[in-house]
């Protein structure tokens, strides 16, 4: 059978997933539209009441961290949210055949869903309250190889989870220190010159960056490279789509034996 025909269980694996991490929840899914409306808030409230000073800058620091923020959790959600996918979905898997990737894709779904409410929200909020004219367009295209980066994550990561947990949570205490180590809340250029040369060597520093400066409309610096990564990203998720439909059902089958 195609991929095309599984398109209404695929459609109730996210509903499932929605409503399951909500369900105990007054609010329900509308907590999708509080959380980045009181994450940027705060920070619309710091540089109101010159909390935040940061200094002269070529654009406007609360937009800039902002786009960042939301940019990285996309990255950081695709890695919790779907690096546990399959081992959570044992007991679907085995009581009939369906495609193994339906299940990562559905929790994709999820976060893909989030992160477009994340940036509506956010949207609005730079357009009214910091009054800059954004380029949407843009931003939408250049941040597509980021969650094409984000998905391969995700089938990798939740085949390792499977075979070792110890792993999966290390990889979590990992990104805590990536965070510190993408350009999200200060620029790509820092006076450390080691501390450029990792920066420069990780692939978020231009997936959330270039796309951030369309978005913005400020100078592209590091397009260059951008390209680069798209390139080295697109045989990835090649690599990784090719793995995980040849192993991960093997995978769940040993860990049910």
């Amino acid at each position: 059978m195609h991929f095309w025909d599984y398109r209404h269980y695929l459609l109730e694996l996210v509903k499932v997933e929605l409503t399951q991490n909500y369900k105990k929840s007054f609010l329900g899914v509308i907590w999708l539209i509080i959380l980045p409306l009181m994450q940027s808030l705060v920070w619309i409230f710091l540089e109101k009441t010159h909390l935040l000073n940061p200094g002269i800058l070529r654009v406007n620091y609360i937009a800039f961290v902002i786009i960042g923020t939301m940019s990285w959790q996309l990255y950081n959600y695709s890695f919790d949210q779907m690096g546990n996918s399959i081992s959570s979905s044992v007991r679907a898997l085995m009581q009939g055949y369906i495609p193994m990737i339906l299940i990562v894709i559905s929790r994709f779904s999820l976060i893909f869903v989030r992160f477009v409410l994340s940036f509506i929200v956010n949207v609005i909020i730079i357009y009214f309250f910091l009054d800059i004219k954004l380029h949407v367009f843009s931003f939408l295209i250049s941040i597509i190889p980021l969650m094409i980066f984000c998905l391969s994550i995700g089938m990798i990561v939740s085949m390792i989870e499977v075979v070792s947990e110890d792993l999966f949570i290390l990889g979590k205490e990992f990104n805590k220190i990536l965070m510190f180590l993408t350009p999200i809340i200060y620029s790509p250029k820092v006076e450390s010159s080691f501390l450029e040369y990792i920066i420069s060597m990780n692939p978020l520093t231009y997936f959330i960056s270039v796309p951030r400066s369309f978005l913005l409309g400020e100078e592209q610096t590091l397009i260059d490279n951008y390209y680069k990564y798209c390139f080295i990203t697109a045989i990835f998720f090649i690599l990784s789509l090719i793995l995980y439909t040849k192993k991960a059902r093997v995978v769940v089958e040993k860990l049910v034996e």
